[in-house]
């Protein structure tokens, strides 16, 4: 908060206090809390299965449907690809996240 109060005392609009204090220290929460709500969105089919329509049907609820009605090596192919890139992209996190110390 000292960081913003500074700023702002120095004349930066609030936007750029956001985008250029408050934003790089909150990051990672932000990709976190992202990736973390894009998993529990494949988790939620009952949902799923009320809010889609019959003309638009989204990616959970046809897993679901071919999951019960027939076996299709499609939806562990699609499952695998998901774990793999929600792993990537949280080894891209860590590794882009740490903090650099400092020389000297």
């Amino acid at each position: 908060m000292s960081q913003e109060n500074a700023a702002r005392s120095l004349g930066a609009p609030r936007w750029k206090t956001f985008l250029t204090i408050t934003l790089p220290q909150i990051r990672f929460a932000v990709v976190t809390a992202s990736l973390l709500s894009f998993l529990t969105s494949f988790d939620e089919v009952v949902v799923a299965m009320f809010v889609s329509s019959g003309d638009n049907p989204i990616l959970t609820r046809n897993m679901f449907n071919a999951l019960r009605d027939q076996i299709d090596p499609t939806i562990a192919s699609i499952s695998t690809i998901m774990i793999c890139v929600t792993t990537t992209m949280m080894v891209l996190a860590q590794v882009f996240g740490q903090q650099k110390a400092p020389k000297g």
